[in-house]
């Protein structure tokens, strides 16, 4: 998924069923990657889907795989962890790749999503 006009990329993240399914979708309800791609200044902001929210999960961070520096500037918790909003001034060209953690809310092990990624292409 690529920037807007308004510099920010939306995805929304849904985590359903026993086995704690992840689907991406866009504004639009289109499922997507999760990937997102910058070719400038933006905020990559996941959101919760509010059947995910109900069923008591939420953001508690982001586990890089590689270093995110160059790539993502911040990492910021919005919305009581509804929200987790990547900070990226595109000014530097590559990608980093990243697993959303999450908590359900109870006692057991937190869950980590498969590895969205942030491409940031070449500044114009």
């Amino acid at each position: 998924m690529s920037s807007d006009s308004n510099n920010a990329v939306n995805i929304y993240v849904a985590v359903s069923g026993s086995d704690n399914q992840f689907t991406y979708t866009d504004a639009s309800g289109k499922t997507i990657s999760g990937n997102a791609t910058v070719s400038q200044s933006s905020d990559i902001i996941y959101t919760l889907t509010q059947p995910t929210v109900s069923s008591g999960f939420s953001f508690v961070g982001v586990r890089f795989n590689n270093s995110p520096a160059g790539i993502i500037d911040s990492v910021e918790m919005l919305a009581n962890g509804t929200q987790l909003k990547l900070v990226d001034s595109d000014q530097n060209a590559g990608e980093t790749k990243f697993q959303l953690v999450l908590s359900n809310g109870s006692n057991t092990p937190l869950i980590l999503s498969p590895d969205p990624e942030v491409k940031n292409l070449p500044p114009q």
